[in-house]
């Protein structure tokens, strides 16, 4: 699982990227908080792993572009008739 250590991060290698082009058609932090979360975990004496901490996602790419599609700003971009902003309609 992939994981980043700052919401930018999520935004500019993995919202920005999925939406290309029309990413400026989308709310991308928005769309960033609601699909992925910050984890911590901990050693096994208890303390946390600052290593190992960071924004993970466990929704599926269908999930995602749900999330996306929630999440436009244009009005063709929240009338798409399919959730994948790569559509051409």
């Amino acid at each position: 699982m992939d994981r980043y250590q700052t919401i930018r991060d999520v935004v500019n290698q993995v919202v920005r990227p999925a939406l290309g082009d029309r990413a400026p058609e989308f709310d991308v932090y928005a769309i960033a908080h609601a699909t992925y979360k910050y984890a911590t975990y901990k050693n096994a004496d208890g303390t946390e792993n600052a290593g190992a901490a960071g924004f993970e996602t466990t929704l599926s790419a269908n999930e995602f572009w749900d999330v996306v599609a929630e999440n436009a700003l244009s009005r063709h971009a929240r009338e798409c008739s399919c959730s994948n902003p790569s559509c051409q309609d």
